[in-house]
């Protein structure tokens, strides 16, 4: 983590993380701080430390004059953390306490290139979570949509269905008790491998919000008639399974658009799916 990062770069005291805000640089996360601490927790936008740090992304050391008059006691050492892709300043490293004999041309070089390991490490970070939140499928979950593509998918069927004059209805399934979230993952994914089989063809299956549902299985051009014997069928099916009986789940059916009853398929030939 980072508190270990930095301890393993420096010998310091005192350090502080602080992140990029509307109004300036506020601490994110401190270390040797005690509670009659008087260092700052809020840094503004129009404090020289400010200036230096986030808009002209300056290294501030005591041993220049100029700077130790624009850190006026609040630190020893403070750098700005870089996101190198976007080249945007997102926080500030800042030392407050260290041997003085720990503060030469190495140390300081050794802050340099820790504010510079930080930075990608966060740009990293961003990219993995911006990725994760488009993405249609999660790692952990190989065969379910992600919940982030649930809420894509559904207003397009939406208005898909509602243009074609077609039935949508959802069926979410819930775990009644409370897991973690290795036992949760295992459950899901067994789950969807025991009722795919038993689901009608247009079904589309998602990692649900855990308020809404740990499994959601959208089923377009489907009656509310056909989404109950869809739900008789399959409760059985999780009763039997040997991993997941004993594991209580609330089931929900839900229509999701209007549409005029016209329609004479037979959708018992869809059900199920062979």
């Amino acid at each position: 983590n980072l508190e270990s990062a930095v301890l393993g770069a420096l010998r310091v005291k005192k350090f502080s993380v602080f992140a990029s805000g509307n109004n300036g640089l506020e601490v994110a996360q401190t270390h040797g701080w005690s509670e009659k601490e008087k260092f700052r927790i809020r840094i503004v936008c129009e404090d020289p430390i400010f200036e230096n740090i986030s808009v002209e992304k300056k290294v501030l050391c005591i041993v220049n004059e100029d700077y130790e008059q624009t850190l006026k006691g609040e630190g020893i050492l403070a750098g700005p953390l870089i996101d190198p892709e976007k080249e945007t300043v997102f926080g500030m490293l800042k030392i407050e306490e260290m041997n003085f004999m720990d503060l030469n041309i190495s140390s300081i070089e050794a802050f340099k290139g820790l504010c510079d390991l930080i930075g990608v490490a966060y740009s990293n970070a961003s990219r993995h979570k911006e990725l994760k939140a488009h993405s249609i499928y999660d790692s952990e979950y190989p065969n379910l949509f992600t919940y982030q593509f649930y809420e894509v998918q559904v207003e397009f069927l939406k208005k898909l269905c509602k243009k074609l004059n077609e039935p949508l209805v959802e069926i979410s399934i819930t775990f009644q008790e409370k897991k973690s979230t290795e036992v949760e993952t295992v459950l899901s994914n067994e789950l969807y491998s025991s009722i795919v089989s038993f689901l009608p063809n247009t079904s589309q299956i998602f990692l649900g919000d855990r308020n809404v549902g740990n499994v959601l299985i959208v089923i377009p051009a489907v009656e509310t008639k056909i989404g109950t014997e869809v739900i008789n069928t399959i409760l059985p099916v999780i009763d039997s399974n040997e991993l997941l009986k004993g594991n209580k789940v609330n089931m929900q059916l839900k229509q999701l658009n209007t549409y005029e009853e016209k329609r004479c398929l037979d959708n018992e030939q869809q059900f199920p799916k062979n």
